[in-house]
């Protein structure tokens, strides 16, 4: 995350008073967002991927998943949450982009998606309701 991103980032976890953050264990952003909650006071829950080498092996989370491929772990993140709250590394959409692919697959779930722009800007797109089942 940019300088900005992280500083957003920090205000979002107070403003929404987030007690639980689950994210992917990937070096940057992931691993970023997870000291940012801890400090915060929320928990950290690790569903990772199975790349060794994107691995951040972030401590002081509670690991809820074996590795897995990173495209369905993604997936698995905004299957569990409410709200997805994304750190693109630039300023518009990427077709090939792990953090583009989840934001698409949370807009096709209707989950509350909050982007941290690169410049710290946020935009939200607030979803629908979440289907009970």
């Amino acid at each position: 995350m940019t300088d900005a991103q992280r500083s957003a980032f920090g205000a979002l976890l107070a403003s929404l008073e987030v007690t639980v953050l689950t994210h992917g264990d990937c070096v940057g952003a992931d691993a970023q967002a997870h000291e940012l909650a801890l400090a915060a006071g929320a928990r950290a829950r690790l569903r990772p991927c199975d790349l060794k080498d994107s691995r951040a092996f972030c401590a002081g989370g509670e690991l809820i998943a074996a590795p897995a491929r990173p495209l369905a772990r993604n997936r698995k993140i905004v299957d569990d949450g409410a709200l997805l709250i994304a750190t693109p590394g630039m300023m518009k959409e990427q077709r090939r982009s792990g953090v583009w692919a989840t934001i698409r697959y949370a807009r096709k779930r209707g989950r509350r998606i909050l982007i941290i722009w690169p410049d710290g800007r946020v935009d939200e797109e607030p979803g629908r309701e979440r289907e009970t089942s």
